[in-house]
C-alpha cells in the first residue's frame, strides 16, 4: 500500500526506495535468502559435485541458484553479483539488472545440461530424501529450470526488441517448461 501511495503510512516505506533501515530487516527476507542462507552453502554444493562429476546434484543446484537470484533482482533491481561470496572482500560492486539476468539464464541452461548428462553416481538417498521439491526427479528438474527461463524472459517483454530477441527464446523454454500441475514446484 505505500509503495502504490493507496494508504498512508509513515512505515515501511523504505523498501521502495531500496534502502537500509538501521536495526530493521525490513524487506530484507531475499537478500537473506540468497546471500545468507543459501550463499556459500549452495557454492559449495554446486563446486564439490561439479568436481565429484555428481551431475543431478550440480544441476540441481544451478536450477535452484537461477530461481533465487532471478527472484531477488526482480525485488531489488542491481545486485552484488561477481563480488558476492569473494573471501575477504569488504567492498562489493553491483551490477546491472541486464547483467544479473543473463547469469540467471547461464545458469539455468547450465542445469539443464547437468541434469541431461548420463550420471552413473549411486547417490543412494542422498537426493531423493532431501529433494522435498521434486524427490530427485531429473526431468521434472529439467522443467523448472525451464520454467526459470521462461519467468526470466517474460518479465522482459516490455523491451522494444522483446519479439526479436526474446520471444523466440521464451517460447523454447515454455515447450520445455511445465505441461500439468503435477510438475509446478
Amino acid at each position: 500500500a505505500p509503495l502504490t501511495q493507496m494508504m498512508g503510512t509513515t512505515s515501511y516505506t523504505t523498501f521502495g526506495n531500496h534502502y537500509y533501515i538501521e536495526g530493521n530487516d525490513a524487506a530484507g527476507e531475499m537478500w537473506r535468502f540468497v546471500y545468507w542462507l543459501q550463499g556459500m552453502n549452495l557454492e559449495n554444493l554446486i563446486n564439490q559435485s561439479m568436481a565429484n562429476e555428481e551431475w543431478t546434484l550440480a544441476g540441481i543446484g544451478y536450477a535452484i541458484k537461477a530461481f533465487s537470484w532471478d527472484q531477488m533482482t526482480k525485488h531489488h533491481g542491481e545486485l552484488i553479483l561477481k563480488d558476492a561470496f569473494v573471501p575477504g572482500l569488504l567492498s562489493h560492486r553491483y551490477e546491472y539488472q541486464d547483467t544479473v539476468y543473463t547469469a540467471v539464464r547461464n545458469w539455468a541452461y547450465k542445469a539443464i545440461d547437468l541434469l541431461k548428462m548420463p550420471d552413473t553416481h549411486n547417490y543412494g538417498t542422498k537426493i531423493s530424501a532431501n529433494d522435498y521439491i521434486y524427490g530427485g526427479d531429473k526431468a521434472k528438474w529439467i522443467k523448472f529450470a525451464n520454467a526459470v527461463i521462461v519467468r526470466n524472459l517474460a518479465s522482459l517483454s516490455n523491451k522494444s526488441d522483446f519479439n526479436t530477441k526474446y520471444a523466440p527464446e521464451l517460447i523454447i523454454a515454455a515447450n520445455n517448461s511445465f505441461q500439468t500441475f503435477a510438475d509446478d514446484a
